[in-house]
């Protein structure tokens, strides 16, 4: 990777971040012999260190797009400096999974003690992660989408009152609050001090251009919040007016398994016993519905591929706060 500063702990990035001249620099962050290429974009004066990361999950290709669109348009800063990280996830990103074939552990849930399961390659990769992010930024970014078999709408998860309100800054259609206990990499960084946002929008097997502009749109939001980047009248980052969410119901399949024959989409209002999504057996082609089990909700995401499996997700239902 010739041009590229390698960074392997926090002390090497601190260094490399405080060696920027304005534009751009490109670093190869290092963990056990993965490689991850990230660029920094360093502002005419100091400021604020933005974080930006996607494929933390490595099937969930519209924020990696945005972050490489972000890497590319980048250039006039004001202040500050953007770290993008497109690629987190490497080796899930090759294996075409939502997590590292080295374990098959979600690495969005590893900050909780769970037990043996995580205490493998992906917790020991968070950690050093949320030490290097941790180390020297102020805020931090995590782009995802549904992966391979989901449909998710716009919306920002956040774990505490200095999050939710940078994320109540930008438009957005729901902001959650996410649990305490969820394990989440923002939940992590909000405990050390940072404003950490994680942002949905997307999914499937292919990228998407309406959800890639959401996510950078975005970005570029929160750089002009923080005066990182001019703000145009009626721009981006006008005031937005989501709806909030203070928890959410997540369903999964149990006896459904088969074809996929028609859903709701995302965004959809539901009420107690409303039809979610339908579809037909394989083996029988017996027929199957599944059901809203809440009075009252939105649908944040939903399963989107055509193959139907029991035990895997089907859909998150937000209720409003």
């Amino acid at each position: 990777m010739e041009g590229y500063k390698t960074v392997v702990d926090s002390n090497s990035l601190g260094a490399a971040l405080r060696g920027a001249v304005p534009g751009k620099l490109r670093l190869r962050l290092s963990f056990e012999g993965m490689e991850i290429p990230a660029v920094v974009v360093a502002g005419a004066r100091g400021g604020p260190l933005v974080w930006v990361q996607a494929g933390l999950h490595g099937d969930e290709y519209d924020g990696m797009a945005a972050c490489l669109r972000l890497a590319d348009d980048l250039s006039c800063l004001e202040m500050g400096t953007v770290a993008l990280v497109p690629i987190l996830n490497q080796a899930a990103f090759y294996a075409g999974r939502n997590s590292n074939p080295a374990d098959f552990v979600n690495m969005n849930r590893v900050f909780k003690d769970e037990g043996d399961d995580h205490c493998g390659f992906s917790k020991r990769f968070a950690m050093w992660y949320a030490d290097m992010v941790g180390s020297c930024a102020d805020t931090f970014l995590d782009l995802h989408g549904g992966g391979k078999y989901l449909d998710v709408c716009r919306f920002a998860m956040v774990s505490d009152d200095r999050s939710q309100e940078l994320a109540q800054s930008v438009r957005l259609d729901f902001i959650y609050r996410a649990p305490p206990d969820s394990g989440m990499l923002i939940g992590e960084l909000a405990r050390r001090g940072l404003r950490a946002i994680l942002h949905e929008s997307g999914g499937g097997v292919g990228m998407n251009e309406s959800d890639v502009s959401a996510h950078v749109d975005f970005v570029r939001a929160v750089l002009e919040r923080l005066l990182m980047l001019p703000e145009l009248p009626g721009g981006v980052s006008e005031i937005g007016t989501a709806i909030r969410i203070r928890s959410a119901v997540d369903m999964r399949f149990a006896d459904e398994s088969g074809l996929l024959l028609w859903r709701l989409p995302c965004r959809s209002v539901v009420h107690r016993g409303d039809s979610i999504m339908r579809g037909v057996s394989a083996a029988d082609f017996s027929r199957w519905e599944m059901r809203c089990p809440i009075q009252n909700g939105y649908v944040l995401s939903i399963h989107s591929a055509s193959l139907v499996e029991p035990g895997t997700y089907a859909a998150m239902i937000g209720i409003e706060s």
